[in-house]
């Protein structure tokens, strides 16, 4: 299983989710650029972050995996779905779109994070990745995420606000041939779950998972997207060894 993260993290924020996942599955970590201690790239589109991470796979000799993202990492998997089909043998979609909001907001996003750095922008972030409930619930949760988010490299920050800010993915549902899950959160403003049951209908074999949580809702609730990505897991194997 391929795991990608989104904006700002690293693929830690998997972390409760796979260590419920069956023993026998092999994970795959590929981390943004200048994310989770990646090296900076100049990779400004979800195009050429797909492309880098189909190259991993082919450095890695891995001819097809599961693959799953959240938000960023999920415009990238379904890229990589749908323009190679035959590399993704289940797709996991959590908080995520086909278009991620007003353009004018990213070159803000963008503006700052190049003259001042990310420290500006972190809190405004963690309003967006947890409920007030969340982040009172579980001060170390924030506390983590913080360091996470000022860790990431400013212009890989940058580049990849680019990336967010000019996906388009309306057209890669119709591509893709993968069973599909995807997760939404409730609370989720950044991509509601209007924006997920919009996805839900344009994807031809996709189930979605409501959970209580804002943008990265998976961390609350670990246990039922492993429940219902094991299941995935199960099927498109299944599907794999029998087409």
């Amino acid at each position: 299983m391929l795991l990608l993260a989104a904006l700002g993290t690293d693929t830690r924020i998997w972390d409760g989710v796979a260590a419920r996942l069956a023993g026998g599955t092999a994970l795959l970590r590929i981390e943004h650029p200048g994310h989770g201690g990646a090296p900076t790239e100049d990779a400004r589109s979800v195009a050429q972050l797909a492309a880098r991470v189909l190259r991993t796979l082919d450095d890695a000799g891995i001819a097809s995996a599961h693959v799953a993202g959240v938000s960023l990492g999920a415009a990238v998997a379904l890229a990589l779905a749908a323009d190679h089909p035959g590399r993704v043998r289940s797709l996991t979609l959590a908080h995520t779109a086909l278009r991620f909001g007003d353009p004018a907001l990213w070159d803000r996003r963008i503006e700052t994070a190049r003259r001042d750095g990310l420290a500006p922008l972190v809190e405004g972030t963690l309003a967006r990745w947890l409920t007030p409930g969340e982040a009172t619930a579980d001060p170390g949760r924030a506390d983590g995420l913080r360091a996470m988010f000022i860790a990431t490299d400013r212009e890989a920050y940058a580049r990849c606000c680019e990336a967010v800010r000019d996906f388009d993915g309306e057209a890669l549902p119709a591509r893709v041939r993968a069973p599909t899950l995807l997760v939404a959160g409730d609370a989720d403003l950044a991509t509601p779950p209007a924006q997920m049951l919009a996805l839900q209908q344009a994807l031809p074999r996709a189930q979605l998972l409501r959970l209580p949580g804002a943008h990265l809702g998976l961390l609350a609730a670990p246990g039922a997207v492993a429940g219902a990505l094991q299941a995935l897991i199960d099927e498109g194997d299944h599907l794999w060894t029998t087409t």
